[in-house]
């Protein structure tokens, strides 16, 4: 038997790929219940029931998903259909701080804190108003 990915959550993480565009799916051991991500999840190490999923494909676009974890069960709690051009997961700075990272244009990697703040999460690398999960 395959042990889980991510052992302290019981979760496996697996690429499903689809041609051109794939899918990330946390899958747990204990339900079998399956969350499809945009792409690869980055777990923060300090808050293991938060993460971020960063789709960063020249063909299907940029895109950044929280996902907090409520019980059993994983929710996303803020999405932003588009992130500026080539953004990507960079690392976690603090817990709930996310730092994701797009070259200027001098090629230069810019860093943009991902946070959650009052409640809100924010960053300025979505050029669009984040949507946030309603209570």
């Amino acid at each position: 038997m395959t042990e889980p990915n991510w052992p302290n959550q019981k979760l496996y993480v697996v690429d499903v790929s689809f041609g051109e565009a794939s899918r990330y799916w946390l899958v747990s051991a204990q339900t079998a219940e399956v969350t499809v991500l945009p792409g690869p999840p980055y777990q923060d190490p300090a808050t293991p029931g938060l993460l971020v999923s960063i789709l960063a494909s020249d063909m299907n676009g940029y895109r950044a998903e929280t996902w907090e974890k409520d019980g059993s069960a994983w929710h996303r709690t803020c999405t932003c259909d588009q992130l500026a051009y080539a953004t990507d997961f960079v690392r976690w700075e603090s817990p709930g701080k996310a730092i994701l990272g797009s070259p200027d244009a001098s090629g230069r990697m810019r860093e943009h804190a991902l946070t959650k703040l009052n409640g809100v999460w924010a960053t300025d690398a979505c050029e669009a108003v984040p949507t946030q999960r309603q209570p």
